[in-house]
């Protein structure tokens, strides 16, 4: 055979094996990618160990994936011979260490063969991976690598039978090349997937809802655990809604995204709920690019709670509010810097100052309280209460307010401390005491009034007692035969005298508690002169009238109006101290309409006018308030029982004054217009009473009802005389079983220790009803007197009563 033949037969043989196993080779690359594509559940480290084996005809292929360094690596996959082309991943990565070297070498170039099987990757890896099975005298050993941009990502070993020896080494270094891409690859898809489950993880895991929005559509791309919840639509896909079906609550409203100024912070906003509820939420949008694409990524928490909490605070805020003005006291708070916070209505109005004007200011600076005694400031009450935490009470303390008023306060400072008992302030709560103390004064002033009003009231019965037995005693001498003239006069000056003296007992009485005045019709002209002289007998004052004979009468209690005149002439007298002149004018005044509290119709209006230096406007409205004096040793009693009197007899009293030109008062009583004006008539003697009157009396004053007896005898009456009630009943249950019973009798009220004149009367009517029962009291304003007939009465003579008063009442009954 030619030579150059069989040459060129064997180049063509030889290259034909050439194409063949290069065609092999890229067929088992073309297998690798389809496997690595569609395998998902094949590890691509047995894929690689597979193929690699299949391109080098290879006994044994070993890889691992390197992690940590260059020196640790994982062996994943083993393909042993027995195993043809099988294998799979060990079940147990074994984790070896590499020599430095062999990494330095790995890294330098991709495929090498190894003299030695320990010079490979190493003991740990050759004793690992052959286990004493396979020798270095049947075998070739190769180390290989795979790198992607210079970073060596897997390592491996090649065990090669020594009659195969490896061929196509530059096929073999592009197919670990490729291998190196395609792990670098599936591990960059895995990292990819894996930080795609860790952040959907870790936004799922935020409690805060969070959302990606498409700036362009305005829809939602994504959403995690927290907004679905938030929104209420964990079983609805929401990727893909609108946002603006969520955010853009009210109609015509632009995007609140777009349409206004970015803010990345946090701006309270609604949200619809799938269920169409609307729930608070609190929002912040951050526009950001995502896969080059514009998005916002919106993050919102629910605030409906702490709106709730707000709501509750902000109603306990009003509330506090509502209370502090409600309470009646005045508060103040402050800090610890003493420096104010708060103060209510009272407060404000008690300082005179507003809650804007001293918010903030210190309260040393702007709270002024001094002793009540020694009018010195008080001070540090407020440190010890902040620094301390003392409790401190001011009993009194003078408030000074900012025009200089001082007010009677009784206050106590708390300290103000938070949930761990840390003082945080103080709380100043104070009052005004001045009325109370004023009142407390005035109720000890009436005490003592009241008191001397009973010790009054008592003298006054006692005296008029006495008056009355010597008025009746007088009236008895009177009536004795063979008296001379100057004798006679005499008597008469001792009864004058003694009935004047009532008018002294009525001053007592005034501080004695009665009821309703007893009136009955008068003429007030002789009673206001008499009134008059009496007051100012012996003063520096005079006083002029001007009365009119036609004045109309009045129906009083002329006792009572007695007081009315000589307060108000005696007021005048004061107000002159230095002598003058007091105008006395009585006129008769029909009304045509209501004046003031007047109603319309006919008055006797008496005027009382003075020159002295007048009353002030401003305490005008107040003279006539019980214990109201401008005077040092004044009551206030004076004006306050005029007043009192006047209104009690349906009048009205009214000052006129203007200072320096002195004061005129006017006191308006009912007139009974239709009573005939009295004119002056000769004293007659007393009508004697024909036939014989029985009469039985009863006063426990031995005195008087001795004197009473012997006075009504002489006129002819039948008297019997005892000292109680229970003497009198007996007396007239006997008398009317004798068929001899009483025409009248006369009970005094008051019974020193036995049964008085109001409950024997009842039980007299429950004998008789038909008996007459006259009243006697030494108590000129005693109810009884006053509604005489409702107690069971049919007259009433009050002591000391002159004959002419008890005749005119005996024969007025009988």
């Amino acid at each position: 055979m030619d030579p150059k033949r069989n040459e060129m037969k064997e180049v063509s043989q030889h290259a034909l094996e050439v194409f063949e196993e290069r065609n092999r080779a890229f067929r088992v690359l073309y297998d690798t990618i389809i496997e690595l594509e569609t395998c998902k559940d094949v590890s691509p480290y047995i894929i690689l160990a597979r193929n690699l084996k299949r391109i080098c005809q290879a006994e044994v292929v070993a890889i691992g994936h390197i992690k940590d360094g260059f020196c640790d690596f994982s062996l994943e996959s083993v393909v042993p011979e027995s195993g043809g082309d099988g294998g799979g991943r060990l079940p147990d990565p074994t984790r070896v260490t590499m020599p430095e070297d062999v990494a330095h070498l790995l890294r330098k170039t991709p495929l090498e063969e190894c003299l030695t099987p320990e010079a490979c990757l190493g003991p740990d890896f050759l004793k690992a991976v052959l286990n004493g099975r396979y020798s270095h005298e049947a075998f070739s050993f190769f180390r290989f690598s795979c790198k992607s941009d210079e970073r060596l990502i897997a390592a491996g070993m090649i065990a090669v039978d020594k009659a195969r020896k490896i061929k196509t080494r530059d096929i073999i270094e592009i197919y670990l090349n490729f291998a190196g891409m395609v792990i670098e690859r599936f591990y960059s898809i895995e990292i990819i997937k894996d930080s795609e489950r860790t952040l959907k993880q870790l936004l799922d895991s935020i409690p805060t809802g969070i959302m990606i929005i498409d700036s362009r559509a305005k829809c939602v791309l994504g959403a995690n655990t927290a907004a679905r919840a938030l929104i209420g639509c964990q079983g609805r896909n929401i990727i893909g809604a609108s946002c603006k079906d969520l955010f853009c609550l009210n109609t015509g409203e632009g995007c609140p995204i777009t349409d206004k100024k970015m803010k990345t912070d946090f701006s309270e906003q609604q949200l619809r709920k799938d269920n169409g509820d609307i729930l608070p939420v609190l929002k912040s949008v951050v526009p950001i690019q995502l896969n080059g694409r514009d998005v916002f990524i919106e993050s919102f928490i629910d605030i409906s709670e702490r709106k709730r909490s707000e709501a509750v605070i902000a109603e306990e805020k009003e509330r506090l509010a509502v209370t502090l003005r409600s309470i009646g006291d005045g508060v103040i708070t402050v800090n610890r810097k003493k420096e104010i916070l708060l103060i209510n209505k009272v407060a404000e109005s008690l300082l005179g100052v507003r809650q804007v004007e001293v918010a903030g200011k210190n309260f040393d600076e702007t709270v002024r309280i001094l002793d009540a005694k020694t009018q010195e400031p008080i001070r540090g009450f407020m440190d010890r209460v902040v620094e301390k935490g003392d409790i401190v009470e001011l009993r009194e303390g003078l408030l000074v307010s900012r025009d200089g008023i001082h007010k009677l306060i009784s206050d106590s400072v708390a300290p103000i401390r938070n949930v761990d008992s840390e003082i945080i302030g103080a709380v100043l709560v104070f009052r005004d005491i001045s009325e109370k103390r004023r009142m407390e004064e005035d109720l000890i002033k009436k005490q003592k009034l009241d008191s001397l009003g009973l010790l009054a009231g008592g003298i006054a019965h006692d005296f008029n007692n006495i008056l009355a037995v010597i008025v009746t005693q007088v009236a008895i001498a009177k009536l004795t035969d063979g008296i001379d003239a100057p004798i006679k006069q005499m008597l008469e000056d001792i009864q004058a005298e003694a009935l004047r003296a009532r008018t002294l007992t009525q001053q007592l009485m005034t501080f004695s508690k009665g009821g309703a005045p007893v009136k009955k019709l008068a003429f007030l002209k002789e009673v206001i002169m008499e009134s008059s002289k009496f007051v100012l007998h012996g003063s520096n004052v005079l006083c002029e009238f001007s009365i009119p004979d036609d004045l109309w009468a009045v129906e009083i209690d002329e006792g009572q109006i007695n007081q009315v005149i000589q307060n108000m002439v005696l007021n005048a007298q004061q107000a002159m101290p230095q002598g003058g002149k007091v105008y006395i004018t009585a006129n008769n005044i029909s009304l045509r309409e209501r004046f003031q509290s007047l109603q319309a119709g006919s008055y006797v209006r008496l005027d009382i006018a003075d020159s002295g230096e007048g009353i002030d406007p401003e305490i005008q409205e107040k003279i006539f308030d019980p214990y109201f004096t401008t005077k040092p040793s004044g009551t206030g009693l004076g004006l306050a029982i005029v007043f009192s009197i006047v209104k009690h007899h349906g009048g009205m009293v009214v000052v006129e004054s203007d200072l320096g030109k002195g004061a005129l008062f006017s006191v308006y009583l009912p007139a009974c217009q239709d009573v005939p004006v009295r004119q002056p008539s000769e004293k007659k003697d007393i009508p004697v009473l024909s036939g014989h009157k029985k009469i039985l009396l009863m006063d426990d004053e031995d005195a008087l009802r001795n004197s009473m007896a012997s006075l009504l005898k002489n006129y002819g009456f039948d008297v019997h005389a005892v000292a109680h009630g229970e003497d009198a009943l007996q007396k007239f249950q006997k008398e009317k079983i004798a068929q001899q019973p009483f025409d009248l009798v006369i009970l005094d009220l008051t019974i020193k220790g036995g049964l008085g004149g109001k409950e024997t009367a009842w039980k007299l009517r429950e004998v008789s009803r038909d008996v007459k029962i006259i009243a006697a009291s030494g108590y000129s304003q005693d109810p009884i007197l006053a509604h005489y007939q409702e107690y069971g009465f049919d007259g009433i003579v009050v002591k000391p009563f002159t004959m002419d008063e008890l005749i005119h009442a005996i024969n007025s009954l009988l």
